[in-house]
């Protein structure tokens, strides 16, 4: 199978269950690795991906990507090098489309193993602890509301975690209002 219709029929199948701007990031991050597999002269077919080349893309973004450098909307940024969060998202959104091309066998059984055990390290990301929200600014919003509807608006997101989309598609046959439950749908 040729990776880029490989690469079309995966995300072909992702638009079902990911959301309008999350199915454009996984394209830019699938094709930032087939692109990369060109450019070190490696065919298209899918067969021939070995796991050496799959850890030298990952050791490529880690020390030698310039962000930008393929795109004509911003100047590549010699200086500064991708955030291991970002090549951690890259590494998930390859795993994920690896763990797809499985299911639809479509994989050598050498291939099945890559992404299992760590043979393909996950890159390091520090954990970052961000404060949810400055008190002072929430009850700055708080102030500003003029029902209370609004007021339960922000209260149910700074307490419960939910995505502003996923409070907007919250129907009334999802919540509890005795247990103070809510059956969600979303990441």
């Amino acid at each position: 199978m040729n990776i880029k219709d490989a690469i079309e029929l995966y995300l072909d199948h992702s638009s079902l269950r990911v959301g309008p701007r999350t199915l454009p990031e996984y394209r830019k991050r699938l094709y930032l690795w087939a692109s990369w597999r060109l450019s070190q002269g490696f065919g298209n077919d899918l067969v021939d991906v070995n796991i050496e080349e799959m850890r030298g893309f990952f050791s490529y973004l880690m020390s030698d990507h310039t962000p930008y450098s393929s795109g004509d909307q911003r100047r590549p940024l010699a200086e500064k090098k991708l955030s291991a969060s970002y090549i951690d998202s890259i590494w998930r959104n390859v795993r994920s489309f690896w763990y797809w091309l499985e299911c639809e066998k479509a994989l050598t059984p050498e291939q099945i193993t890559f992404f299992r055990e760590k043979r393909i390290p996950v890159p390091r990301v520090d954990e970052q602890i961000r404060p949810i929200y400055e008190e002072d600014t929430f009850d700055a919003l708080i102030a500003a509301c003029e029902t209370d509807r609004d007021k339960a608006i922000l209260y149910m997101l700074i307490e419960s975690g939910l995505r502003v989309a996923e409070l907007c598609s919250l129907n009334y046959e999802h919540v509890n209002l005795l247990d103070r439950e809510a059956r969600i749908r979303g990441k």
